[in-house]
């Protein structure tokens, strides 16, 4: 504004000059380092094979399995108790990595385990995919669903991260 007084300019020139002034200083001043990456190449993994990872780590009690899922994901748990009241829950995904991280050896000690069979892919924008796919957890021996949004990863497109989580939990007795 103080350059604009100091020109002399007309009002509407100097809209226009003050304009391209915090254009250039913005473009100027923002490093490359903060623009998002843009994925431009197609994974190396098939979804299928990105699946297949996702079962072997969770079947082998891997804390890696955290690793699969993008810092942003969106992580949907509904639970259902046994009278059928159910609620939903939004969990931050960093918070759900480290969960899953600490769970990981409490799992292996109870042998907590499931079954995945991969019932549909759907495509989604971005170069990403849904997967549908049904659960059997063998511990509290419930069917439920699961759907994994997968795409490849911003920061290396030859990797595949999972960027939404929807899951539903049966509860073997109320919580109230």
């Amino acid at each position: 504004m103080l350059l604009n007084s100091l020109t002399g300019l007309s009002n509407e020139r100097k809209a226009w000059r003050s304009v391209s002034i915090v254009g250039v200083l913005f473009c100027l001043l923002w490093p490359a380092s903060w623009k998002t990456p843009v994925a431009t190449a197609q994974p190396d993994a098939s979804p299928e094979q990105f699946f297949q990872t996702y079962i072997q780590r969770e079947a082998s009690y891997d804390k890696s399995l955290a690793d699969l899922y993008s810092d942003e994901a969106l992580i949907q748990v509904k639970r259902v108790l046994p009278g059928g009241e159910d609620w939903t829950e939004y969990i931050p995904a960093l918070h759900y990595k480290a969960m899953l991280r600490q769970l990981m050896p409490l799992a292996k000690v109870s042998q907590d385990a499931s079954e995945y069979t991969l019932l549909k892919q759907q495509p989604e924008k971005k170069n990403r995919v849904r997967l549908k796919i049904r659960r059997l957890d063998r511990v509290g021996e419930y069917e439920s669903p699961l759907e994994l949004v997968i795409g490849p990863n911003p920061v290396q497109p030859s990797q595949w991260v999972i960027y939404e989580e929807r899951s539903e939990i049966h509860t073997a007795t109320n919580l109230q």
